[in-house]
Protein backbone atom coordinates (compact mmCIF):
# COMPACT_ATOMS: atom_id res chain seq x y z
CA UNK A 1 0.00 0.00 0.00
CA UNK A 2 1.47 3.34 -1.10
CA UNK A 3 1.38 5.95 1.92
CA UNK A 4 0.49 9.48 0.10
CA UNK A 5 1.99 12.29 2.47
CA UNK A 6 1.57 15.58 1.68
CA UNK A 7 5.20 16.38 0.46
CA UNK A 8 4.33 13.40 -2.39
CA UNK A 9 1.16 14.71 -3.54
CA UNK A 10 2.63 18.30 -3.90
CA UNK A 11 5.10 16.49 -6.00
CA UNK A 12 2.62 14.42 -8.21
CA UNK A 13 0.54 17.15 -8.78
CA UNK A 14 3.26 19.22 -10.36
CA UNK A 15 3.93 16.31 -12.57
CA UNK A 16 0.78 16.72 -14.53
CA UNK A 17 1.79 20.79 -15.22
CA UNK A 18 2.39 20.96 -18.91
CA UNK A 19 5.91 21.85 -20.41
CA UNK A 20 5.92 25.93 -19.47
CA UNK A 21 4.03 26.25 -17.02
CA UNK A 22 6.00 25.99 -14.35
CA UNK A 23 7.16 29.88 -13.97
CA UNK A 24 3.41 30.07 -13.02
CA UNK A 25 3.48 28.59 -9.81
CA UNK A 26 3.86 30.47 -7.24
CA UNK A 27 5.28 30.26 -3.62
CA UNK A 28 4.80 33.01 -0.87
CA UNK A 29 3.03 35.65 -0.46
CA UNK A 30 3.31 37.66 -3.25
CA UNK A 31 0.51 35.02 -4.91
CA UNK A 32 -2.29 36.50 -2.81
CA UNK A 33 -2.23 39.82 -4.33
CA UNK A 34 -2.53 38.42 -7.76
CA UNK A 35 -5.98 35.80 -6.51
CA UNK A 36 -8.66 37.73 -7.34
CA UNK A 37 -11.74 37.65 -4.94
CA UNK A 38 -13.01 34.19 -6.00
CA UNK A 39 -9.98 32.97 -8.01
CA UNK A 40 -9.70 28.89 -8.02
CA UNK A 41 -6.50 27.68 -6.68
CA UNK A 42 -4.89 24.39 -5.11
CA UNK A 43 -2.82 24.78 -1.84
CA UNK A 44 -0.25 21.98 -2.57
CA UNK A 45 0.41 21.99 1.00
CA UNK A 46 -3.21 21.47 2.00
CA UNK A 47 -4.19 18.89 -1.18
CA UNK A 48 -6.90 17.36 1.11
CA UNK A 49 -9.03 20.47 0.93
CA UNK A 50 -9.37 20.07 -2.97
CA UNK A 51 -10.14 23.32 -5.33
CA UNK A 52 -10.76 26.27 -2.86
CA UNK A 53 -11.76 30.21 -3.56
CA UNK A 54 -9.96 33.07 -2.74
CA UNK A 55 -11.40 35.54 -0.54
CA UNK A 56 -10.14 38.59 0.72
CA UNK A 57 -8.49 38.88 3.74
CA UNK A 58 -8.09 35.26 4.10
CA UNK A 59 -4.62 34.28 4.28
CA UNK A 60 -2.96 31.71 2.00
CA UNK A 61 -0.05 28.98 2.14
CA UNK A 62 3.05 29.16 1.34
CA UNK A 63 2.27 27.11 -2.18
CA UNK A 64 -0.14 27.94 -4.24
CA UNK A 65 -1.47 27.41 -7.78
CA UNK A 66 -4.09 28.93 -8.99
CA UNK A 67 -6.17 27.95 -11.60
CA UNK A 68 -5.83 30.48 -14.13
CA UNK A 69 -2.14 29.89 -13.83
CA UNK A 70 -2.21 26.64 -15.88
CA UNK A 71 -3.55 25.71 -18.95
CA UNK A 72 -7.55 24.21 -18.59
CA UNK A 73 -6.62 20.50 -19.93
CA UNK A 74 -4.04 20.57 -16.99
CA UNK A 75 -6.66 22.04 -14.66
CA UNK A 76 -9.08 19.16 -15.34
CA UNK A 77 -5.83 16.32 -15.10
CA UNK A 78 -5.05 17.76 -11.53
CA UNK A 79 -8.49 17.56 -10.55
CA UNK A 80 -8.92 13.77 -11.85
CA UNK A 81 -5.43 12.86 -10.57
CA UNK A 82 -6.68 14.65 -7.10
CA UNK A 83 -9.60 12.76 -7.23
CA UNK A 84 -7.58 9.45 -7.84
CA UNK A 85 -5.72 10.09 -4.66
CA UNK A 86 -8.54 11.12 -1.99
CA UNK A 87 -10.80 8.60 -3.12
Amino acid sequence: MTVITPESARVEVLKLRAHGEYADFSEGPAIAQALRNGDEYLDLDQLARGVQRARIGVELGAHVLPRRAIHEDTWRKIRRHLAAMLG
